[in-house]
């Protein structure tokens, strides 16, 4: 686990994060920044009341998709939120 490495720049993480998963080994990222986990992941698990909420991955990974499930709004309010 990496918790708020300072040492490093983001690049530098995404690129270790991306050898990790090209290796087979599973990574978990954790962040509220969503265009970041858009960028660097394969399938995110969305986290509402410490339960998961709901999974997003291929073409459904939008910012708008993320906030339907840790927000529990319905996709047009998110939509228009976005």
């Amino acid at each position: 686990m990496i918790d708020r490495p300072v040492i490093f720049t983001k690049e530098q993480i995404y690129r270790f994060i991306a050898s990790l998963a090209a290796s087979g080994k599973a990574v978990i990222v954790i962040s509220s920044e969503m265009q970041e986990l858009i960028g660097v992941c394969h399938r995110i698990l969305v986290m509402r009341n410490g339960e998961i909420a709901g999974e997003v991955s291929g073409s459904a990974m939008t910012e708008a998709e993320i906030v339907v499930h840790a927000t529990g709004v319905s996709r047009e309010v998110a939509n228009a939120q976005i």
